[in-house]
């Protein structure tokens, strides 16, 4: 696992540098402490606030950027080369640069922030409501249907291969019945017609506070509708499509990424992978993504980022 830390709050619109971000990798090694241009002490080290990101596999630095308002992840070279300047460096593009316009370091995965607002999102089968800090949506149709197309989507938004990551939480509704886990996900590779799409949901009764063994290891699922949902895995056995999530909770915020390529996808709750994916149910196709709500939770969302690689 190779958790991301906040390693300095700059906020500066004329840098174009909001964050900075540092991995486990990286504070492994002697690194240079922004704050202070001395290398980080130990104390400094285990003061930093874990940060909700999830770096890609050669991601070392994170920095977040106003305009576009994104999130870069640089390799270990980028990272050294931006670490050795103790000169102001720009956000430009997908690059950092010199007050020259050198390039420093080009970024290796550019996570592009989605603004979640009422005329960038549709409801389907599900309210919709715009809070400050993302959504809340609860089903509205299709009470009873499990793992159905009640989501809500992002407008113009379409990738068949690519990053999405999002920050989610669930309650459960007053009503509930006694079986509600809380389900609460995302959709992608959604169709024209809403008729089929894949998903990622984690169940959040099941995660950290559950003390039965056998619903511990049902804590997340990948499924793939309209033929292939946690009931048809279950009635053949197939186990393949779900994991244990040990970090969840209900009405805790969890962080979510899923990782697409293809029929193979990879997903991580909280900075740990949690399931990998290696033969996905549909033939990949280019589709929306959006929230996906289930039966008798409360569901909300935020910090919705995507990379689309195709």
């Amino acid at each position: 696992m190779n958790r991301t830390y906040i390693a300095l709050s700059i906020n500066n619109q004329e840098l174009n540098i909001e964050t900075i971000y540092f991995t486990d990798r990286f504070l492994s090694k002697d690194v240079i402490n922004p704050a202070t241009q001395a290398k980080y002490t130990q104390e400094e080290k285990a003061a930093l606030e874990v940060a909700a990101l999830t770096a890609p596999e050669d991601g070392c630095i994170a920095i977040s950027s106003f305009e576009p308002k994104a999130t870069l992840w640089f390799d270990e070279k980028g990272a050294e080369a931006i670490v050795a300047h103790s000169d102001a460096l720009t956000v430009k593009g997908n690059t950092v640069i010199t007050s020259e316009g050198e390039v420093v370091a080009a970024a290796v995965s550019c996570l592009k922030s989605i603004p979640l607002t009422a005329d960038n999102l549709t409801a389907l089968h599900t309210s919709l409501e715009i809070l400050g800090e993302g959504i809340r949506s609860v089903k509205t149709e299709k009470i009873q249907e499990d793992d159905t197309n009640s989501y809500v989507t992002v407008n113009g938004l379409v990738m068949k291969n690519g990053i999405i990551e999002c920050d989610m939480k669930s309650r459960l509704l007053p009503d509930c019945w006694e079986a509600a886990r809380g389900f609460i996900g995302i959709a992608f590779r959604i169709d024209d017609r809403d008729m089929e799409f894949e998903g990622f949901y984690i169940r959040p009764t099941n995660g950290r506070e559950c003390d039965n063994a056998f619903r511990r290891a049902h804590g997340c699922q990948y499924f793939a509708y309209p033929g292939y949902i946690w009931s048809y895995y279950r009635e053949f056995g197939i186990s393949d499509y779900e994991a244990p999530v040990e970090t969840i909770a209900l009405d805790e915020w969890a962080h979510v990424k899923a990782v697409l390529i293809d029929d193979h996808a990879r997903f991580y709750v909280n900075n740990e992978l949690v399931l990998e994916v290696n033969h996905m149910q549909h033939r990949p196709t280019a589709g929306r993504i959006g929230f996906n709500t289930h039966i008798d939770s409360e569901c909300f969302f935020k910090n919705l980022r995507v990379e689309i690689l195709d």
